[in-house]
């Protein structure tokens, strides 16, 4: 009976070491961020565990209503306003918004609602609007929003000169269209550094592996100028 006394409090550690959010093999640092908390519940269970939370949404310029998912065709559409009420910790939290169909038909009625949002539901944590449409990322720059243009996907170490090149040259112009900052993966993140290594970073990566996440913060977390270290979870 003793034995089987003991035994609880053992299980009861096992299961708080399972869940625990971060592996021990990574840090506690204000850096890392949740990738793609979409979902309420995933949103809700992490929200005190992380400084921020990475989540895609669309614009329905019918409605002038946000929708929280990661692809144009997903059946399940969650208005922002749902995503953002469901949270307690919404004053807190940094957001990263991955903004999918930013375009120049929108980017007034976007940032006019997403500011209204902010206001509504007290965003007071550090709020980055992030979209590949740099040039209209400046009207939530007029908004008060920080803004990160999505670099062209390439590995740097397979592309040719030429191609690189042409990278530089559209980075750069987003840079000189006003972005606070360039999101891009692990794998961008040399080459990101020889060029512009004078620019606030986002980085990611979609590796769950704890290792391999603890090899990325040990590469990047030491920048000061990365300001997000974006990790999944699963």
């Amino acid at each position: 009976m003793k034995g089987s006394l003991l035994s609880i409090p053992i299980l009861v550690l096992l299961w708080i070491s399972t869940s625990c959010t971060h592996s021990p093999i990574l840090p506690k640092s204000d850096k890392i961020w949740l990738h793609r908390a979409n979902r309420i519940e995933k949103a809700q269970q992490f929200q005190y565990d992380y400084a921020g939370l990475e989540i895609d949404v669309f614009f329905d310029d019918s409605t002038g209503t946000f929708f929280v998912k990661h692809d144009a065709t997903a059946p399940s559409d969650t208005p922002l306003e749902q995503w953002c009420q469901a949270l307690d910790n919404r004053s807190n939290l940094g957001l990263w918004f991955d903004f999918k169909n930013l375009n120049e038909r929108n980017c007034d009625a976007a940032s006019s609602r997403l500011a209204l949002l902010r206001e509504r539901y007290q965003l007071n944590g550090t709020l980055y609007v992030e979209s590949a449409a740099y040039h209209q990322l400046q009207a939530f720059r007029n908004a008060g929003f920080l803004t990160s243009f999505y670099l062209p996907e390439f590995d740097n170490q397979q592309e040719g000169s030429e191609l690189c090149l042409h990278h530089v040259e559209t980075i750069q112009d987003a840079i000189d269209s006003g972005v606070d900052a360039l999101s891009g993966t692990e794998l961008q993140y040399d080459f990101i550094k020889e060029h512009f290594p004078e620019q606030s970073l986002l980085i990611w990566t979609v590796r769950i592996e704890p290792e391999y996440q603890r090899k990325v913060f040990d590469h990047v977390g030491g920048d000061h100028l990365v300001k997000v270290l974006l990790l999944p979870i699963e």
